[in-house]
């Protein structure tokens, strides 16, 4: 064998031992929910998972967001009292960059009825009993997301305030108690006073004041004080109370408002 022959077939060893040598690029497996037949059972409440959906395919159903559903999981879920549910499926904490659409198996053919295709599944009556499927996911440019679901209270609807005592010191200062209720508990309740003391063309004792109770199906009281904001001060007597309330929790929003004729009483104080 020549020295030349010799030289060119090193060189081809050569060349392959680094071929194989060469770095594979590792990849994720697919999410083992990544199919339908594989959906994840969700057996307790509040359910949060953040499953890298990289290697994830989409599952042919459709009618679905398509263009923002090409990377999908499963997941089921089947509640034990009929009840309002909340379910999400958010990348780098927007909702709008991920797809929740909501099934039923609609016979024993595995038949899906589509309940709902968005950004997020919205407060929604589930059914004791009946199995419902998450297919959630996102597109080609993101690839981690955040699934939650949970029971959540019914949205405030209503809201009621009472106006049940008023009182004058000495100097002017009043104290007006109340209640405020509402049909479901709320993180948040607000009632804003606005007395005015005072007949027609003459100087009114006015004051604007504020309370912060929150606000439930039980009433909760609540009492606000303060000095009449013109040259006027409060005496015993009259007092019209204008109210004005709100009340909010994280699905509903309610407002109400009136006017109730209350009379100052002297304290002794």
């Amino acid at each position: 064998m020549g020295r030349f022959l010799r030289r060119f077939i090193s060189a081809l060893a050569v060349v392959a031992v680094c071929g194989l040598a060469a770095p594979v690029e590792a990849r994720a497996a697919a999410a083992s929910n990544d199919n339908f037949v594989n959906a994840l059972a969700i057996t307790a409440l509040p359910y949060t998972e953040t499953v890298d959906v990289t290697e994830s395919t989409p599952e042919p159903v459709d009618g679905c967001r398509s263009e923002w559903a090409t990377r999908t999981v499963w997941y089921t879920f089947t509640p034990e009292s009929t009840s309002l549910f909340l379910a999400s499926f958010s990348v780098n904490d927007y909702a709008s960059d991920g797809v929740v659409a909501v099934y039923v198996s609609s016979g024993p053919s595995g038949d899906l009825t589509q309940l709902s295709c968005s950004d997020w599944f919205p407060p929604t009556v589930l059914t004791a009993g009946t199995t419902y499927y998450f297919m959630v996911g996102t597109g080609p440019f993101y690839d981690v997301g955040t699934f939650r679901l949970s029971e959540t209270a019914p949205p405030v609807t209503s809201v009621d305030v009472q106006i049940t005592n008023a009182t004058v010191q000495h100097d002017g200062l009043v104290a007006v108690s109340g209640t405020i209720a509402c049909d479901q508990d709320s993180e948040w309740g607000v009632v804003t006073l606005t007395l005015q003391q005072g007949g027609t063309g003459r100087v009114k004792a006015t004051a604007s004041l504020f309370a912060y109770p929150g606000c439930g199906p039980s009433p909760r009281t609540f009492t606000v004080s303060g000095y009449s904001d013109s040259t006027k001060i409060f005496i015993p007597g009259p007092l019209t109370v204008t109210y004005q309330a709100t009340a909010e929790n994280n699905i509903g929003h309610a407002e109400t408002q009136g006017t109730a004729e209350s009379f100052l009483r002297r304290t002794l104080t």
